[in-house]
């Protein structure tokens, strides 16, 4: 990654005397050292991304990658956790590294400020260090058919939320094992075959861009709350870590691909 776009983050020091993560150590069938090696990348450092990096820091996670192209603007400010008054107008991802320094136990965080869409190589280059990708980029179905077909060929979870594009009371999450169950493809209806034919497993992780990819603007100007995008962002982490401490077998459960929580009615779909 050029230095123009990737800035490397040192980890915070740690105290040698101190346990940060005593209080997780008690939690039934936990395993700190497992949550210590993991990598995140967290793509889209808004309502969603925000604070996945944060449940990521606080959990102690090894690193975390946050990648965004955008400034933090006024309208960011009433549901984007890691943001000020005093942010509006930075890049998003470096106003993001500074505020979780201050939250930080440890994690080594990465900023990469750019287009995923234009420069998808870089995606890819991220996420072959990684072992959980979160989705939060409002570009529309065949952005996340895109991430979901890297995650699949790189044979990493994924886990892609957000609130409802029109009224923002509802939110959604959807977690794929690294074999790709359940099929992202059966999920959304895609009907350009010739842009799906373009994100196949065979060229995903050898494009440069994906710009050809259409746009969805619905996802641009919806409503949405700092509860909405907390809840989902929450469940989020929350089926990654079940996952990547193999919980579902362990404690004989089944693990929930899809969470669909209500926010006026508090119904739960799962």
């Amino acid at each position: 990654m050029s230095g123009e776009e990737r800035a490397d983050g040192g980890a915070a020091a740690e105290h040698p005397a101190v346990d940060y993560f005593e209080r997780q150590r008690r939690c039934r069938e936990w395993d700190q050292e497992s949550v210590r090696e993991q990598v995140a990348f967290i793509l889209g450092v808004g309502g969603v991304g925000c604070t996945c990096a944060m449940d990521c820091v606080r959990l102690g996670f090894k690193k975390i990658f946050i990648l965004d192209r955008d400034v933090v603007d006024y309208h960011n400010l009433n549901r984007q956790m890691l943001y000020s008054k005093a942010d509006v107008g930075r890049r998003k991802v470096d106003a993001a590294k500074d505020s979780l320094e201050r939250h930080n136990l440890g994690t080594e965080i990465v900023p990469i400020h750019t287009d995923a869409v234009i420069n998808w190589y870089l995606v890819v280059q991220a996420a072959r260090e990684c072992t959980i990708l979160f989705n939060g980029i409002d570009v529309g179905d065949y952005f996340d058919y895109a991430v979901a077909s890297l995650a699949l060929k790189l044979r990493i979870p994924l886990v892609v939320g957000g609130t409802d594009p029109v009224y923002g009371h509802t939110l959604t999450v959807d977690f794929a094992t690294a074999t790709g169950r359940p099929c992202w493809a059966c999920m959304i209806d895609l009907t350009n075959e010739e842009v799906r034919a373009r994100l196949s497993l065979d060229v995903i992780d050898k494009l440069e861009t994906i710009d050809f990819i259409p746009r969805d603007n619905l996802y641009q100007g919806g409503g949405s709350t700092i509860y909405s995008c907390s809840v989902g962002c929450h469940t989020m982490v929350g089926l990654a870590v079940q996952h990547l401490l193999d919980y579902p077998a362990r404690m004989e459960m089944d693990q929930p691909k899809r969470v669909i929580v209500y926010m006026m009615s508090w119904q739960i779909e799962r």
